[in-house]
């Protein structure tokens, strides 16, 4: 009789990322010869130099297999007839079952993105999008600076791909404001952790401009003095103020002109009190 071999593994789900390496077992159905490593076949993954265990003239040996890296084929193990003997009577060993074993070690990845195309200067809203659903991703695993994150998601909850969060940047700020999110905070159906995300990083500029009034009389307007000139003097260049934005009391607006974008000029004329 042909010595007959059995093929088994320790991995009694999907072969992913944590699990790392699967140990395979043959067994034969008594004591060969003969058997090596370069005897066993293995698509979706790289078998070891040596048996784990098992010697010649052993009947049961074991092999460790690593998984191909970010992929979601099935690995398969194949032992061909002919490739040991039995000690008992030197016949061949026959065939072997094909080993199919799942694999998953395609690691979900994330793109951070967000609704502001150029400087922030009120709340951003931003989106999380992993190439496949995950789990265990909370508002806790992204990282803020320069702003503050809202305490839950706006979208997006535990096995789901997509995620949204609003970020309201710091207050009187033009630092840039970054969102990170760390490699291992996420897992998919089959427990792969995430990768790392690149950074987000958004221009902030959250500066209110300040406003100056000054004018050219250094003493008291008077009739000979006649008009009085007020400069509005911006922290920065502004746009939208007009002299309908200037309120007057006790005296007549004038003339409305600018120097530049952040310095505006106004002509007011002074009245003498009635007589």
């Amino acid at each position: 009789n042909a010595p007959t071999l059995v093929i088994t593994d320790d991995e009694g789900g999907t072969a992913n990322i944590a699990g790392g390496t699967v140990t395979y077992t043959f067994t034969f159905s008594e004591a060969v010869s003969g058997f090596t490593v370069d005897e066993v076949t293995v698509v979706g993954g790289t078998k070891a130099g040596a048996f784990a265990t098992g010697a010649d003239n052993s009947s049961v040996y074991t092999l460790v297999v690593t998984p191909d890296a970010n992929s979601t084929t099935n690995m398969t193990v194949d032992v061909a007839a002919g490739v040991a003997t039995a000690n008992s009577n030197a016949v061949a060993n026959s065939v072997a079952t094909q080993s199919d074993q799942a694999v998953d070690t395609l690691a979900p990845t994330v793109a951070i993105s967000d609704n502001t195309a150029g400087t922030a200067n009120g709340a951003v809203t931003y989106t999380f999008t992993f190439s496949q659903a995950v789990t265990d991703f909370t508002v806790d695993d992204v990282v803020v600076t320069g702003g503050t994150k809202a305490g839950a998601f706006a979208t997006g909850v535990s096995g789901n791909s997509v995620y949204t969060l609003v970020v309201t940047p710091t207050a009187n700020s033009t630092t840039n404001m970054t969102v990170d999110m760390a490699a291992g905070v996420a897992v998919d159906a089959n427990n792969n952790p995430n990768t790392i995300a690149t950074q987000s990083v958004q221009a902030v500029n959250t500066n209110a401009p300040t406003l100056v009034i000054t004018d050219d009389e250094g003493g008291t307007a008077n009739i000979a003095g006649g008009t009085v000139t007020y400069t509005f003097t911006f922290s920065e260049a502004v746009n939208g103020f007009t002299a309908d934005d200037v309120v007057v009391m006790g005296g007549t607006k004038g003339t409305f002109g600018t120097t530049n974008s952040s310095v505006y000029t106004t002509c007011l004329l002074v009245t003498s009190p009635t007589q």
